[in-house]
């Protein structure tokens, strides 16, 4: 079938098990360049930008512990360059049993390290988020908590769209040489990241593009 279809179709299904079909791959992690530290200060060191951490929330209780999606938090420049949207990602934290709090204090935590106080979290309903983060960031000594109080960007409309719409947005500016991540990401996350890439549109976990996604 391999050498009458001319396809890796079989190949990936019948021998390797795999439903993952190269051909039909959206994304490459090659898509993605890395940056070390001297070369992100020297490329974007000098231009304008817009600092945040972003959230997509998958928190979880004693009764889907280590269930479901992953909550992944991401801490994103974004530039504005000749009416292109350049992006890089500086730190990532993704984890399958993340609860609202610990997510809470993940998200101050690289406020007060990237130095900003703007936050995205994707919300389909009420804001419980906005005032969970204003709680923890009282109650957080001062010398351990970003300097200004966290505020939020509703970006409420952008989550209306659908998930798949939403990172075939990152999907083409990755593809067009916008993306970029620092080589300094925690491996464990950008492990993560590169096999939901590698594997899209077939990835069965899409957090990560979808946090990604709430720059544009």
């Amino acid at each position: 079938e391999i050498r009458r279809r001319g396809t890796d179709r079989f190949w990936y299904l019948q021998y390797q098990l795999d439903p993952t079909l190269t051909g039909e791959q959206a994304l490459q992690w090659e898509f993605f360049q890395p940056l070390t530290p001297s070369e992100f200060a020297q490329r974007f060191g000098h231009l304008p930008k817009f600092r945040a951490v972003y959230c997509d929330p998958a928190w979880k209780g004693d009764d889907n512990h280590q269930e479901g999606s992953d909550a992944a938090i991401g801490c994103i420049d974004s530039y504005s360059i000749a009416g292109q949207l350049d992006c890089v990602l500086l730190d990532l934290a993704v984890s399958n049993e993340m609860e609202s709090d610990e997510g809470a204090d993940e998200i101050l935590r690289m406020m007060r390290v990237w130095h900003t106080h703007y936050y995205s979290c994707e919300q389909q309903a009420d804001k419980s988020m906005v005032g969970l983060m204003k709680r923890i960031w009282k109650a957080t000594p001062r010398e351990s908590r970003p300097t200004n109080p966290p505020r939020f960007i509703d970006v409420k409309s952008w989550n209306k769209r659908a998930k798949n719409d939403r990172i075939s947005t990152v999907a083409g500016q990755a593809k067009m040489g916008h993306w970029y991540y620092l080589t300094t990401v925690p491996p464990g996350p950008l492990s993560v990241l590169r096999t939901t890439v590698n594997e899209y549109p077939a990835s069965i976990k899409r957090d990560t593009l979808d946090m990604m996604g709430q720059t544009s």
